[in-house]
């Protein structure tokens, strides 16, 4: 059993809080979460700890502290939600997919394997006084055993992930930018991430639309509300990797030309849109 851990975890927001709150390093903030993720991963593989007391998982991640206070402090900040009263991890989902998918993938690949040690061990083993007469028996025999095996090991279905309709509100353009988006970060658009979206747009009081081009805009894989409530933040923003500075800075340059250009058409009256000094046509690179 594995998970996946980014570059950037050390960096994150949430994990800076979390250290700060609890009075320890980030290193151990993380490295508390890292043990959390993993026991969930053998224990509660569908990311709800309701089997769970809250002291048995503060005593699964080693926390030694005032007891309640870890717990507490993640369901803060919202790496557990607490919904109704029941604790999950938070996006447990979406994490958790790209693993189960891989272990389906490695279960797939070592059946394949084991049929055909099999396959090779069962072969019958001809003799010289057997290969002139047998040779077309044995090779009968070897291809019905190998139909027999292909027959009784079935390699599990890949499970598609259900991709979200395109919710209310949000125009075409901007959900299609947002899908792109999305693929580019090898990241799913499933209900729970829209519904996630929508929550954090509300608390940060903007609509659902505000909420994905600013995600795009900063190239970040999610959106909270935090990061845009400096007060909230600490005065942090989630890292980019070069992918996503490299978009950020090309979507930054383009709605800078677009100004220059609406700056022209005002100031002339009579410069048709995308015209420039020179008479060359020149079309924008971003619309209204």
């Amino acid at each position: 059993m594995w998970i996946e851990l980014h570059d950037t975890a050390r960096d994150h927001p949430k994990i800076l809080k979390i250290a700060r709150d609890l009075k320890i390093t980030r290193v151990n903030a993380l490295g508390h979460m890292c043990v959390l993720w993993t026991w969930v991963l053998r224990m509660a593989p569908d990311g709800c700890l309701d089997s769970f007391d809250k002291d048995d998982v503060e005593l699964a991640v080693e926390w030694d502290g005032e007891p309640g206070l870890f717990i507490s402090t993640c369901i803060k900040h919202e790496l557990i939600d607490d919904i109704n009263g029941s604790l999950h991890i938070h996006d447990w989902d979406e994490f958790a997919g790209s693993l189960k998918a891989a272990g389906r993938a490695r279960l797939s690949r070592d059946k394949k394997k084991a049929a055909r040690d099999s396959a090779n061990a069962c072969a019958p083993v001809r003799t010289k006084e057997h290969c002139a007469g047998t040779d077309q028996t044995d090779q009968t025999d070897q291809t019905d055993q190998t139909d027999q095996t292909d027959q009784t090991i079935t390699p599990p279905k890949k499970r598609k992930t259900t991709q979200a309709q395109r919710p209310a509100g949000v125009t075409d353009q901007t959900w299609d930018d947002f899908l792109t988006h999305r693929k580019s970060q090898r990241a799913p658009v499933t209900e729970t991430v829209i519904k996630t979206f929508e929550r954090e747009a509300e608390k940060a009081g903007i609509g659902l639309e505000d909420a994905l081009v600013t995600c795009m805009r900063r190239g970040w894989r999610g959106f909270e509300a935090s990061w845009l409530q400096g007060k909230d933040s600490g005065g942090f923003r989630q890292p980019m990797n070069k992918a996503q500075a490299s978009i950020h800075a090309i979507m930054r340059g383009a709605e800078a030309y677009n100004a220059r250009i609406a700056e022209d058409e005002r100031n002339a009256g009579l410069v048709c849109e995308g015209d420039r000094d020179d008479g060359r046509q020149v079309p924008k690179l971003l619309g209204k």
